[in-house]
């Protein structure tokens, strides 16, 4: 039997070890890249969110009650959009609803507040909607 001085290629213990490793470096790559987009998503949401009080408080103060509707994802000609000149940084992600609250004390006709919720679509379509009233 010939004996060589150089070994050619790996043994299977070697391989073993390397797909051992890899395997628990995904195990901690991949919950915290999903953790990384959710935490985007959310904080997106969250700022767009803001945006929106912000305008609607705005109108409120221009025309003395809130409006109310509805801005799909990927919509360009939502009323939201059109009246309160506002335009969502989220490249579609989420779909955005105003409702009116009525008016507890006071004329019933003039809202008092209003209820926006933002829900996650697409790439984000597994997180909670966020909800502000």
């Amino acid at each position: 039997m010939r004996t060589y001085k150089y070994s050619q290629g790996f043994t299977l213990v070697e391989l073993m070890i390397v797909v051992a490793i890899i395997g628990i470096l995904s195990m901690i790559a991949i919950p915290t890249y999903n953790n990384y987009i959710n935490t985007t998503c959310l904080s997106t949401a969250g700022a767009n969110l803001q945006t929106l009080r912000t305008f609607e408080e705005n109108y409120n103060i221009e025309f003395g009650n809130y409006l109310a509707g509805t801005h799909t994802a990927g919509d360009t000609t939502s009323t939201l959009m059109e009246e309160l000149h506002w335009n969502p940084d989220d490249n579609g992600e989420y779909t955005y609803k105003v409702e009116l609250v009525a008016a507890v004390v006071g004329p019933p006709s003039k809202p008092a507040s209003y209820k926006i919720t933002v829900t996650p679509m697409g790439g984000c379509a597994g997180n909670d909607p966020i909800i502000y009233e």
